[in-house]
């Protein structure tokens, strides 16, 4: 399995999660967007890479914006209404070559299950 495979299938989620574009994950800012098929109120907050989504309902996305914006990806984090944060990552290893392990060693196994 390739880096470049597993970056864009994670993009790809992404992206359909957060309401987003492509080019919206590789900014270096807080982008706010209305998720108007949630109920409300609804506030998900993403940090990848140096970008943070905030994904909300329509309801409270003027004082969500009003109190984040200008804020650092930390301060945000921060928030009091910002609770139980779930941290998600997609591990891997590269070898000495720059080659993604493919699970094929006890030492890598977990690769070989990752589902994308």
């Amino acid at each position: 399995m390739e880096k470049s495979f597993i970056d864009s299938t994670i993009k790809e989620y992404l992206t359909e999660q957060f309401f987003c574009s492509l080019s919206v994950l590789e900014e270096d800012n807080t982008t706010f967007i209305i998720n108007s098929l949630s109920k409300s109120p609804y506030i998900k907050i993403m940090a990848f890479n140096k970008c943070v989504i905030i994904n909300i309902s329509e309801s409270i996305h003027s004082k969500v914006k009003l109190v984040l914006s200008g804020k650092s990806r930390d301060e945000i984090f921060e928030f009091p209404f910002v609770y139980g944060q779930t941290i998600h990552y997609i591990p891997y290893w590269i070898d000495t070559y720059g080659n993604i392990l493919d699970g094929s060693s006890p030492y890598n196994i977990f690769v070989k299950n990752l589902e994308l």
